[in-house]
């Protein structure tokens, strides 16, 4: 859970929301009030990515999906990007290849830059209008929701060591 003081916070009721929210099972993190916070910054950093690779025609929206499901997301519960950037050595992020990606990652600077843009132009909002990245006309909207929710259930109860019967 984001806690996100203001600027006329006080410093007890911050201390307070973090106990309860502790208290509560939860995890608190402190946050600067920032556009987006941090949750919100990483998954729009990773969906101009995604968006403007497939904007290429160099990945489908199926593949960036599921190498972020499968491949990075798996690993998340067990490090975070910068105890792998401290695992892997700050002077493998600083080679050529490294720096290499960073020159080639999207650096747009909204939405409209990207297919997010065109899809949204063209009245393709997402499931809402049937289609999006995907065509949900012919992919069920519920089912994926009941998917997503058990997926998540799942992996609170791993993160929290219960046990998980399939």
């Amino acid at each position: 859970m984001e806690v996100v003081p203001g600027a006329q916070t006080r410093v007890a009721a911050t201390a307070l929301v973090t106990r309860l929210l502790e208290e509560t099972g939860k995890t608190p993190v402190l946050c600067p009030d920032i556009p987006g916070f941090l949750w919100a910054r990483i998954q729009h950093a990773v969906l101009r990515e995604f968006s403007s690779l497939v904007g290429k025609g160099l990945v489908t929206p199926e593949a960036c999906d599921t190498i972020l499901k499968v491949g990075y997301a798996s690993r998340l519960p067990a490090m975070g990007s910068l105890e792998h950037a401290d695992l892997a050595g700050l002077d493998l992020m600083n080679s050529p290849a490294a720096k290499a990606v960073w020159a080639d990652l999207c650096n747009a600077t909204a939405p409209s830059e990207t297919p997010v843009g065109q899809l949204y132009e063209d009245g393709k909002i997402g499931m809402k209008s049937g289609e999006g990245f995907y065509d949900w006309t012919s992919r069920s909207p519920d089912e994926f929701k009941v998917k997503r929710d058990e997926e998540i259930v799942r992996r609170v109860k791993i993160n929290r060591g219960g046990k998980v019967v399939l």
